[in-house]
């Protein structure tokens, strides 16, 4: 139980502090905090790229992790959108309303994940690199120490940033709190399912499936207790779900709204949200930013708690 509480304690630590700098600092700081994410998470997808190069030495063990992932990923988001789909068809015909007119491109969510693939690339290239001219170990200790630093950074800033998010008493009806609720399910529920196909425990199927599209959160956290192997299995899961969720917006968002957000899991609080606004009806803004925002607290505590627990229960 210690251990348990001992490896989720600096997360909590991290989320904590920048929730509440962020209620005692000028309300500008939530918007500059917002601005420092998109280049924190670069820099981690790129230590993380060092970190994990290794496994692609490998064409066949880089096929096994590409295929787990997408096992992985196509099962923890089928789930959730296939219960979603048996709670909302009957209300389907009275939430057909009005949909947003703001215009966001295909190519902006897109070039985002293309980003993230390709800072991730460059450092699977610069980790081979480093291996054909013998770089001294130490440095790839170094490497998993930066990522471990960027990413508590990273959820620091995210605590920062939530504070600008309102609360009010319309979130907590069941009608939106029933969709993370389902995610969160379905998840794991979906993992469960591909360990049992994959042929891995339980355990490891339930960390690999709480990540619910926070890819760098999930990479970093799994390395760290079941290896690098693992934590490209994460990283790629996580990475998979987010480029499943914008498809199923662009494709079903206006007929399906609350299934596409559940697929969105803790990304429709930032880089799908846009799209959510785009293909959805309009009142479905609050709870895909509900959703998102619970995921996103979640996430690190479930897969903390799978990851302790995984040698209990191997």
């Amino acid at each position: 139980m210690l251990s348990i509480v001992y490896s989720i304690l600096p997360i909590f630590l991290a989320l904590t502090g920048g929730v509440v700098l962020g209620k005692s600092a000028p309300n500008t700081l939530p918007q500059l905090a917002a601005k420092f994410i998109g280049p924190l998470v670069w820099l981690l997808l790129l230590s993380i790229g060092i970190q994990f190069g290794s496994i692609f030495e490998d064409p066949k063990a880089a096929g096994r992790t590409l295929y787990v992932a997408a096992v992985f990923a196509g099962l923890t988001t089928l789930v959730p959108c296939v219960l979603m789909f048996g709670l909302s068809h009957k209300k389907r015909k009275a939430e057909k309303r009005a949909i947003q007119q703001d215009k966001v491109s295909l190519l902006a969510p897109l070039k985002e994940c293309a980003l993230a693939l390709g800072m991730l690339l460059m450092g699977i290239l610069l980790s081979l690199f480093f291996a054909s001219i013998n770089v001294n170990e130490n440095a790839f200790f170094e490497a998993a120490l930066l990522t471990d630093i960027l990413l508590y950074s990273l959820i620091f800033l995210v605590g920062v940033d939530i504070v600008g998010v309102k609360l009010s008493s319309s979130w907590y009806s069941l009608n939106i709190l029933i969709i993370p609720i389902l995610v969160v399910l379905g998840s794991l529920l979906g993992g469960l399912i591909a360990a049992v196909f994959i042929k891995l425990p339980f355990t490891t199927g339930l960390a690999l499936s709480s990540g619910f599209g926070w890819f760098t959160l999930s990479g970093v956290l799994v390395s760290a207790e079941l290896g690098p192997a693992f934590g490209a299995i994460a990283l790629m899961t996580d990475l998979f779900r987010e480029l499943l969720a914008i498809i199923l917006l662009y494709l079903f968002g206006r007929e399906f709204s609350r299934e596409c957000i559940a697929a969105g899991g803790a990304t429709t609080l930032d880089s799908t949200l846009p799209i959510v606004k785009q293909t959805c009806s309009s009142d479905n803004l609050l709870t895909a930013l509900v959703s998102g925002l619970l995921l996103t607290l979640l996430a690190p505590i479930l897969m903390t708690f799978f990851l302790s627990i995984s040698h209990l229960y191997p």
